[in-house]
């Protein structure tokens, strides 16, 4: 049997948009502009003729248009945009309040209650229990 070693978690930071002030917004435009700036345009493939055209140079020069599009994207970003690392630091997971912690109070509720009842394992107390608790789960 061979041995899996696990290596230590690697956080990588990445862009915050909640954390964006409008200055932000702003110089990522800016840099975003220039960036755009610098990308040649395949004339090649503007000016061809063909509509159903086959070519394969005209495929790859499209293919590295949009490719240099998403990179000036990303490269603004993470010049104007402010950074946060993936490490969790609290405990928060996203959805939990608005979702999860309703059904948890309830199955709580039904819980309590099933135990001041005497735990019984039939009736309407337990269907209740069983409802809330795979409801919460």
């Amino acid at each position: 049997m061979n041995l899996i070693s696990f290596t230590n978690r690697v956080y990588s930071p990445h862009i915050s948009l909640v954390k964006a002030t409008e200055q932000d917004c702003y110089n990522y435009k800016c840099v975003l502009q220039e960036n755009l700036r610098r990308i040649v345009l395949p004339v090649d493939v503007i000016f061809c003729k063909n509509l159903n055209c086959c070519c394969l140079k005209h495929k790859q020069l499209i293919n590295a248009y949009a490719n240099d599009i998403i990179s000036a994207c990303h490269s603004a970003a993470d010049a104007a945009v402010p950074h946060i690392s993936n490490r969790q630091e609290c405990s928060c997971i996203p959805g939990w309040t608005e979702h999860v912690k309703p059904l948890r109070e309830k199955s709580m509720f039904w819980h309590n209650l099933w135990m001041e009842c005497g735990r019984s394992k039939a009736g309407v107390v337990a269907e209740s229990v069983r409802r809330s608790r795979a409801a919460y789960h």
